[in-house]
C-alpha cells in the first residue's frame, strides 16, 4: 500500500509541473504573438507574417491555444513575392492540425 502512495503522489507531482510549465509557455506564445503584430482574440489568433517568420508564428499560436482551442488565420498577402513559400508552411501545418485556415488576400 506505501509503494502505491509513493507512485500516485509522484504522478501528481508530475502532473503538477507539468501544467505549471505548460500555462508559462502558453502565456509566453501569447506575448510574443503581441509583439510579432498578430491580434489576439479569445477565439481566434490572426497572423501576418512572411515565409520567415510563418512558422515561428504558427507554433507560437498552437502554444498559445494549449488550454483554450483557438481558430488559426493565416493571412497570406497576394503581393508577397514570397507567398508560394508562405502558403506552403501554412498548408503543412494545416493538414497537421485542423483549426488553422489561409486566408489568401
Amino acid at each position: 500500500m506505501y509503494i502505491f502512495i509513493k507512485i500516485f503522489l509522484s504522478f501528481c507531482i508530475f502532473y503538477g509541473i507539468y501544467i505549471i510549465v505548460t500555462a508559462v509557455i502558453s502565456s509566453h506564445a501569447g506575448k510574443e504573438l503581441k509583439r510579432r503584430g498578430c491580434n489576439c482574440d479569445d477565439k481566434e489568433i490572426s497572423i501576418y507574417a512572411d515565409s520567415e517568420n510563418v512558422e515561428y508564428c504558427i507554433r507560437a499560436a498552437i502554444a498559445e491555444s494549449v488550454f483554450k482551442v483557438k481558430k488559426i488565420t493565416v493571412n497570406v498577402p497576394s503581393s508577397s513575392p514570397e507567398r508560394e513559400r508562405t502558403a506552403e508552411i501554412a498548408e503543412r501545418f494545416r493538414r497537421k492540425y485542423k483549426n488553422i485556415k489561409i486566408n489568401y488576400n
